[in-house]
C-alpha cells in the first residue's frame, strides 16, 4: 500500500476511530498528553530492541504478531499521523517546512553530539 503522509494520516485516524480509541468523553488535554506519551512508550520499545542487539532486524513474527525495531518505529509513525490528523495538521507540509529549514542549518546544528 503506497500512501502519502496525508493519506496515512487519514487511514490511521479512521482506523483508530473504528477501533474505539476515540469513543467516550475524554478531557482533551489529558487525551493529547496520553497519546503523546504512547509515542514515547513506543520509542522506548524501539530502544529495547536496539539494546537487545536486534537493531538490524526490521521485523519478524511472534506467532501471528509482527515484532521488532521496524514494527516499533511503525507504531510511533502510526500514533504520530493519527495524532496529527486528529489535530487537523497537514503533517506532510510540516515535514517539508522543517526539512527545508534543517537544510539551512550548520553541521550538527552547531552541537558536538
Amino acid at each position: 500500500m503506497t500512501l502519502t503522509i496525508s493519506q496515512w494520516q487519514k487511514a490511521a485516524h479512521d482506523l483508530a476511530i473504528d477501533k474505539g480509541f476515540y469513543d467516550g468523553d475524554k478531557d482533551p488535554l489529558l487525551w493529547d498528553a496520553t497519546r503523546l506519551m504512547k509515542m514515547v512508550a513506543e520509542l522506548a520499545e524501539a530502544y529495547e530492541e536496539v539494546k537487545a542487539g536486534r537493531e538490524d532486524l526490521s521485523f519478524w513474527y511472534d506467532g501471528d504478531k509482527p515484532v521488532g525495531l521496524g514494527i516499533e518505529l511503525a507504531d510511533v509513525f502510526l500514533f504520530l499521523v493519527d495524532f496529527a490528523e486528529s489535530k487537523g495538521f497537514d503533517l506532510e507540509a510540516c515535514v517539508r517546512v522543517k526539512h527545508e529549514y534543517n537544510c539551512t542549518r550548520e553541521r550538527m546544528h552547531g552541537k558536538k553530539i
